[in-house]
Formats: C-alpha cells, structure tokens, sequence
C-alpha cells in the first residue's frame, strides 16, 4: 500500500481503512495526522470525532521533522500508553505525522520477557567464558581478569583507573561554568520560581504516571496539564540535573519529551503554553526572546535565583551550576606542539567561552588549571566519584595543589 500517495490524493477514507486493517494485524494502534494536528485516520476510533492533537508533545516533536515519543495516559483508551510519532516528508518538507501507540502493559510484559532471554543469555555467556579461561594460559586470563575490572571501575566514575597500560591515562582541565537553566513557555504567568523540593516532585522516577498537572506541584497553580522537556539520558545535562535534583544520577521519569538537540527543546517549549523543562544556560541566552528562565529557590533562606552570569559564577544558582572540562591525552602532552596549544587554549579561554555562551572562571582557577597540565596531573579532579554538585573549582584546584 503506498499511504503517500493516497495522503497526498486526500482520500482519506482510504488511509482510515487502511490504518484499522494494519493496527489490528499488528496490534498496535496507528493515527495519521495533518500538520495543523487533525487525526485523519485512526485504527480505533472514528477520526472526525478527535480532538485535535498539535499541542501534544510527541506530535510538535515530529511536525520539527525529529520522532517524538512519550509515555501517557489515553483518555479515548483509558489506559497508559507508549507514544511514537514519525514525521511524514515530501521533498524535504514535513506534511503530516504518523503516530504509533501500543499499551504499556504490552510494553512492560515484553520487557520482563526480554529480561529473562538476557539473563539466561548472560548466564550461558558466563558458563562459556569460564570454561575458555580454563583453557588459555595464564597471562592472557590475567590480561582479561584486568580489562574487566578497569571497565568496572570506569562505570563506577573512577577515572583514575589505566587499562591497556597508558594509553588512556588523561589531564582533567576546567575550562567554564554552566547554569542549567529551567525553562517554561513565555505566556506561563504562573511559574516564575521553583523550590528544589517541587522540582524533585516533579522529575523523580515516583512521579511518572502520578504527577500530571501543575495543580499538583504547588497550591494555586492552574489546574493544567504539565509537559516536560528535557535532553536525552546519554547526556550529560541530564546526568548533572538527575544527581543535583534527584539525589542520583540518572535517576528520573520516562514520560518527558527528550532530545540530544537542543533546538528541538526550545521549539516545544516556546510553542507549548504549558510546557516546561531544561538545558544549558548557554542556549537558553540563545534563545530568551522566546523562553522565560524559572528562578530556583535552594530552599536555605536566600529566596530564589535566577540563572544570570553573575549567579553562576558566585556560586549563588546553586545547585544547577556545574563546570565544563577539557581532556587532555597525556602521551599527546610529549609532543611540543600539543603543549603550545594547550598553553595557548587556557590563556585565551577566557575571552572563547563568552562568544559561545558560557561563563569563564576567575584568573587565578586558569592559572592553577595550566599549572594542572605542566604537572601532569591525571585524571579527574573529582577523584572518580561522579558528578558533584555546588564545586568551587578554584576550592579544589588549591586542594589538589
């Protein structure tokens, strides 16, 4: 069947058939839908008798030409479902969305499906690998026994770790500050702060499911729908705001829109009135014509703050302040013309980071930074143990010296 074709045509009763024929063959709920948000075609329900889907989150994610997918609850189905929404395109241009659902109940039982074909599949590995051990000479088992517990410990933060010899071996160097900035849409007239404990409410795993409408986060807030935003869980960000809101790193909700691309966060909030969520301060200074920064209130008496230069710097936007590090091979450090550059990158790093956004450090955290790389100090400031929340890197740079 060639929908595109019959898309273009307009004949819709067409695509209608022929979604409910496809969705109950595979039985998954299909629903194709025009670039102003009206259903089409529904492989459930009568198309005409929708409501109109463009401020759904996965649907603005798509119609931005990116695969929109999130976790809710289905007021047509009365059930919680998985959403996933494609983009359809001609000559480049996005002209309506093709949206696929299934239950999660659906989901959750082929996961635990899944979870028992990897684990008899792990165990078989593990029996496998133990009788090949038996049989290779001793060198090359202690050459595994080492690799497997270097990969351990770099799962566990530890960057000080060495495998393969040296080859690995690095020089941690601060080079910026970040603010991570909570963002909403600029016609929210209600948010204009938030306490950390109304964040964590809001973002940590328990809320996923239960926490679904402003009214739920603070008293006199309206009675609304929330829409959550946020960089996907590979990022870094994300890794920085689960630890220094949730408590653990990693840790939060599956029902958010995510996506590595920034822009594509910035179009869904600024396009969504009740949407909010977060990313670097650096992008949102891009953008802040179109987005309003939420002030954080930490809770300790000093009221809230906003994410400005001046606050990240001071260390008063606690805790979404974090730096940013440049990584330096230290094999790479022998040759002169990588010690030049080095040298020359945190002399002139001052004046870089304000071109791209984000916030220098004192003077004197660059002075003791080059001195880091002179003395070949390695691995992380940190001492591997993951992100920290509310460093002063000049604090520990005096330590460490």
């Amino acid at each position: 069947h060639n929908i595109f074709e019959f898309y273009k045509k307009g004949d819709y009763e067409y695509l209608d058939k022929f979604a409910k024929e496809i969705g109950e063959k595979i039985n998954t709920r299909i629903t194709i839908i025009d670039t102003m948000g009206n259903p089409l075609a529904d492989s459930k329900e009568n198309p005409r008798l929708m409501e109109n889907h463009r401020d759904r989150p996965e649907i603005i994610t798509a119609l931005n030409g990116d695969i929109g997918s999130i976790i809710r609850y289905s007021k047509t189905l009365k059930e919680e479902m998985l959403y996933v929404a494609l983009p359809i395109y001609e000559n480049g241009r996005v002209i309506g969305v093709l949206r696929t659902s299934i239950f999660m109940k659906d989901v959750n039982s082929l996961l635990s499906d899944l979870r028992e074909r990897i684990l008899l599949l792990t165990i078989g590995v593990l029996i496998f690998s133990w009788l090949i051990a038996i049989l290779i000479s001793k060198s090359v088992t202690d050459s595994l026994k080492g690799l497997l517990k270097g990969f351990k410990k770099l799962a566990s933060f530890d960057f000080e770790t060495r495998i393969f010899t040296k080859r690995v071996e690095f020089i941690e160097v601060p080079i910026a500050y970040d603010g991570i900035t909570v963002v909403v849409n600029r016609d929210n007239t209600w948010c204009n702060e938030i306490k950390l404990s109304e964040l964590k409410k809001l973002w940590e795993p328990d809320a996923q499911g239960k926490i679904k409408k402003w009214s739920q986060i603070r008293n006199g807030w309206p009675d609304k729908e929330i829409h959550l935003f946020g960089p996907g869980v590979d990022s870094g960000t994300y890794d920085y705001f689960t630890e220094a809101i949730v408590g653990k790193e990693g840790a939060s909700r599956g029902d958010f829109v995510a996506s590595e691309d920034d822009n594509v966060l910035v179009q869904g909030i600024s396009s969504d009135p009740i949407a909010l969520g977060f990313f670097g301060y650096a992008y949102y200074e891009e953008n802040k014509d179109i987005l309003k920064a939420v002030a954080i209130d930490p809770e300790d008496g000093r009221g809230p703050v906003l994410p400005t230069i001046e606050n990240i710097m001071n260390g008063k936007y606690f805790p979404l302040s974090r730096p940013l590090f440049l990584y330096i091979n230290v094999k790479s450090l022998q040759k002169i013309e990588v010690q030049k550059f080095v040298e020359f990158y945190l002399k002139n790093t001052k004046k870089i980071v304000k071109e791209v956004g984000y916030i220098p450090l004192s003077d004197k955290a660059y002075e003791l930074a080059l001195e880091r790389v002179r003395r070949k100090i390695k691995g992380s400031v940190f001492g591997g143990e993951g992100s920290k929340i509310g460093v002063k890197i000049e604090e520990i740079l005096k330590i460490e010296k």
